[in-house]
């Protein structure tokens, strides 16, 4: 017990060492007074606004009690919220602007609560705690294994085998870009992705302020892991960037709230306020927000490809869905495929979208799975539209690394020039052949990605530019 203990807390100290923090213009002195003075006035307001709503009486306790009932609450939702706000960090008046902040805060909470009907499970204020992840698991997980080679990355999958991806990196390998995965989380005793790893932040551990980076995204859910290992196997060379915004008390067992859509948005702003090249996106809403529209833009604006997810049908076959981000204009939507002894095609279970850009495979494909969730080996075999991204993300990354450095910096000084070149570059060179599809269609789009043609491409400029 004590030498894997030991080993833990060597983890911990070799990742926090990574990473800088998330404001460091912001003198520690005055942050840390405007985050002692904006907290005393959230719960204030909760203490006073409580009793006015109508809600059960233990709700309505546990609101005018937050600070003894929830003490970490504040953090929690500031680490979210703070991106939504629209504070100069740089101004004089900072303490007086993050106060205002704190107080809208509280009152957008108390509003969420009483906007969410009672249910025999679970009350208004425990729903938006949940959607939130709020109740989040924060501890350090039980590995079994420590510093462990990737066990999927010598395995011939079909995925990496259709896409000639070891052919391609004999040329590139993602060098000079970073990508962030959105998403569970990582197994953070995976030698070959912690050794690329540049920075992190869980948005359901909000033990820290928001300016800080906080404790490592430890994954409990294996799904952030599981992508994270095939967009490796695409760029190998590229850095990573970990956020997480999503585990099992979050993922498809709470209702969403406002709070839900928040926890994407901050994900999203934060990967571009770190440096992110390209962002892999692949969880859903199955509803237009504006903040997540914002925050898609956000991403646009400041050149970072955004690729998402369309989202997965239950029924199977010819459902038509509009899932957010991909269906904004602004991201580059990816459908999956599988593969069988007819050959390749849609996912059975991908819905449809005219929105989708270009499809990847994403299904029957071998990743790893966290060991402290598993016995060994540490590995899954993945299903759904989630495990396409990543390839086109990486995809993105080789060709951002292929690409002249001169020509990469002059397509970045118009917003969206950037995004739209890799956008057109990857239209331009799928194919709908061997899936037996007219182009484009609602399914694919337009086809398979054809990742040594798009890295071709970027190599020589011989594209029309936006």
């Amino acid at each position: 017990m004590r030498i894997k203990v030991y080993l833990l807390a060597l983890l911990t100290c070799l990742l926090a060492s990574i990473g800088p923090a998330l404001d460091a213009s912001i003198d520690k002195k005055t942050a840390d007074r405007a985050h002692k003075e904006g907290k005393a006035a959230f719960f204030a307001r909760l203490k006073d606004g409580a009793p006015l709503l109508d809600l059960g009486p233990e709700d309505k306790d546990a609101l005018s009690q937050a600070a003894e009932e929830y003490p970490e609450l504040f953090d929690h939702l500031m680490n979210i919220y703070y991106f939504e706000g629209d504070l100069d960090e740089n101004a004089e008046d900072f303490r007086a602007g993050f106060v205002r902040l704190s107080e809208a805060m509280a009152e957008e909470f108390l509003s969420s609560v009483a906007a969410v009907p009672a249910s025999p499970s679970l009350s208004p204020l425990k729903a938006v705690l949940s959607s939130a992840g709020f109740f989040s698991k924060k501890d350090y997980p039980f590995y079994k294994r420590f510093f462990r080679k990737m066990d999927t990355l010598p395995i011939q999958d079909w995925g990496v085998e259709e896409l000639k991806i070891r052919d391609v990196h004999r040329t590139v390998q993602g060098a000079g870009a970073r990508i962030a995965v959105i998403d569970s989380g990582l197994d953070a005793t995976i030698r070959e992705i912690r050794d690329r790893t540049r920075a992190y932040k869980s948005f359901l551990d909000g033990r820290w302020p928001p300016w800080d980076q906080g404790d490592f995204p430890y994954d409990y859910n294996g799904h952030g892991t599981m992508i994270a290992t095939l967009a490796f196997k695409t760029a190998p060379s590229a850095e990573y960037i970990f956020i997480k915004v999503a585990d099992p008390s979050t993922l498809n067992e709470t209702p969403v709230t406002i709070w839900t859509v928040y926890l994407l948005s901050a994900g999203l702003i934060w990967a571009v306020r770190n440096g992110a090249d390209v962002i892999s996106l692949s969880l859903a809403l199955d509803q237009d927000a504006p903040s997540l529209r914002e925050a898609a833009l956000y991403c646009w604006k400041h050149n970072v490809v955004l690729v998402a997810a369309q989202g997965n049908s239950r029924n199977g076959g010819g459902e038509s869905l509009e899932c957010y981000p991909a269906a904004y204009p602004t991201s580059l939507a990816v459908g999956g495929l599988e593969k069988d002894e007819a050959g390749i095609k849609p996912w059975r279970y991908s819905a449809r979208g005219g929105f989708i850009d270009v499809a990847a495979p994403g299904a029957g494909l071998w990743t790893d799975w966290p060991s402290n969730l598993s016995v060994l080996p540490s590995s899954k075999r993945a299903y759904g539209n989630s495990f396409a991204v990543p390839f086109v993300a990486g995809t993105a990354a080789l060709m951002l690394s292929a690409m002249d450095p001169k020509l990469r910096t002059e397509l970045k000084s118009k917003p969206g020039r950037l995004v739209e070149t890799i956008r057109g570059v990857l239209r331009r060179t799928a194919s709908n052949a061997r899936l037996g599809l007219e182009t484009p269609n609602d399914q694919a789009g337009y086809g398979m990605i054809d990742i040594e043609a798009a890295v071709r491409a970027v190599k020589s400029a011989s594209w029309d530019r936006p």
